[in-house]
């Protein structure tokens, strides 16, 4: 049922496609017409998207009820009842690579409000995660769980490190167990996620529990019985990802943490329309990605791993398992029940048992915002929430 609430089938009319399909007018996609809070007026690309507040939309007005004591405290409710969207413009600023732009105008004011980057966490937080005094007199923070799947996903096409074999399965598993989580939890995301088992994150009907803990003892002989004693005779593997400003850092662990069991590792990178183009040909051996629940159910991320929809579909892994395709047929079908989540469990251990990826972590997304801004408790998994935002006329 999520599926009919998906923004992805919100109404749009067939003739304004049909039009802007036509040679020359740009395409559906730079001239969206609906039924939403605003309108595109604007789109610069790579720098910054403006949207108008659309004078027809009728579809629904501020809550009025549903609000806790803490949403009261902050003053959610205050515009309850009133015509949406609160707002007559938004801009939505892009920000690629470094992450110092963005920060300097938060900071000027240029901004309203802000995800947290890693490289500016200590400055705005102490150890407690608290905001600290200086910045708590100027700013207002929030925290949304995600519901994330971070990982590192092996290609089963691939004759390393794919296929259904158990010579590959237990390579798979021997980096699985060589994996330090916690390290990169540490390093990357201070200390923010949630590391887990599975592909089914926290707060979901299936979700895995812990991950496993580092055991080089273990990985060692996993990559034993998969014929590569110490990493003898096994190919340097690459993994495929998107550039990014930690990237070389990321690399460097996951190279440290492979070479204590023996195995080489590099990573290929592009731009990320390259790696979807090459995800979707499954060009490559191995893939470093993140995939965050379009919906709340993990239907969501079990429907990655299922045989049809193997690439050029969403399923970039390859992995056909009959077992698991059988399993996933009943459960898609099913109502949310017990009988449901324990089939969600079952495909999920499968996964685990297989070794499909390396991972998995959840992040905590941290946001921050200027006093005058409104109505703000931002949603990742359900994103409407601009069409609530309120901040007072610009004089």
């Amino acid at each position: 049922l999520y599926l009919l609430a998906f923004q992805k089938t919100s109404i749009i009319p067939r003739e304004c496609v049909e039009y802007y399909s036509a040679k020359n007018r740009g395409g559906f996609r730079q001239n969206p017409v609906g039924t939403g809070p605003y309108r595109l007026k604007k789109w610069v690309r790579k720098v910054r998207l403006v949207f108008e507040a659309n004078k027809k939309y009728w579809h629904s007005k501020y809550p009025t009820e549903g609000f806790s004591a803490a949403d009261k405290k902050r003053g959610l409710d205050a515009d309850a009842g009133k015509k949406l969207p609160r707002n007559d413009i938004v801009i939505m600023n892009i920000f690629q690579g470094q992450p110092q732009p963005a920060w300097i105008k938060f900071w000027k004011k240029q901004l309203d409000y802000s995800g947290v980057a890693t490289e500016y966490f200590k400055k705005i937080f102490d150890e407690k995660r608290n905001l600290r005094p200086e910045m708590a007199k100027k700013i207002h923070t929030t925290a949304v769980p995600l519901l994330d799947f971070i990982y590192t996903g092996f290609n089963f096409k691939d004759k390393v490190v794919g296929g259904n074999g158990e010579k590959a399965r237990y390579l798979r598993l021997a980096m699985a167990y060589a994996m330090d989580y916690k390290e990169i939890n540490k390093i990357f995301y201070n200390n923010e996620c949630v590391v887990y088992q599975g592909a089914i994150p926290p707060n979901l009907a299936g979700h895995g529990g812990k991950r496993f803990k580092q055991d080089l003892k273990k990985a060692r002989e996993y990559l034993v019985k998969a014929g590569y004693p110490g990493g003898k005779g096994l190919p340097e593997l690459v993994i495929s990802t998107s550039a990014s400003s930690q990237v070389k850092d990321r690399e460097d662990v996951y190279k440290r943490q492979m070479a204590k069991i023996g195995i080489k590792i590099r990573y290929e990178l592009s731009t990320f329309s390259q790696l979807s183009r090459k995800l979707r040909s499954g060009n490559n051996q191995m893939f470093s990605l993140a995939w965050g629940s379009d919906y709340p159910d993990a239907e969501n991320n079990l429907m990655l791993f299922y045989g049809p929809n193997k690439s050029p579909g969403p399923n970039n892994w390859n992995y056909v398992n009959p077992k698991f395709d059988k399993l996933f047929d009943i459960a898609r079908y099913m109502q949310p029940s017990k009988a449901r989540t324990a089939l969600y469990t079952k495909l999920n251990n499968i996964l685990i048992k297989d070794a499909v990826f390396l991972g998995s972590m959840a992040r905590l997304r941290r946001y921050i915002w200027h006093p005058h801004l409104k109505n703000f408790k931002p949603n990742e998994t359900i994103g409407v929430y601009w069409k609530y935002l309120s901040v007072p006329k610009r004089k």
